[in-house]
């Protein structure tokens, strides 16, 4: 049985090197490959372009990044986590209190 070793870029037959003249070791990056440019440099390893990441290149990255776990996508907008939102997931969502509750019971004062 062939093998192909990728660490030494080459095919081994019984434990030694074998050399064939149209075969060659190419890393695998799974089904669908990388995405948006990117390259296949290891087993299941893509080189991204600059601008995306991810394990296979495809989340497009934001200038200036999302903040707070959001994820860039289509157009470098950021698609926040719960509790977040704005451009860059950047602000918290306030949570109200419930009915019923005075400004006292939240321990500040009400001003004008």
């Amino acid at each position: 049985m062939l093998l192909c070793d990728h660490d030494a870029d080459q095919l081994t037959y019984l434990s030694q090197p074998w050399t064939p003249s149209l075969i060659t070791c190419q890393p695998f990056c799974g089904k669908e490959g990388c995405h948006n440019g990117g390259q296949c440099v290891a087993p299941e390893q893509c080189q991204c372009v600059p601008g995306f990441s991810g394990d296979q290149c495809q989340h497009r990255e934001c200038d200036p990044p999302c903040q707070n776990g959001g994820t860039c996508i289509e157009n470098g907008h950021c698609d926040c986590p719960t509790g977040y939102w704005g451009p860059l997931c950047q602000l918290r969502r306030c949570t109200l209190p419930r009915q019923g509750l005075s400004h006292s019971s939240l321990g500040g004062t009400l001003s004008r």
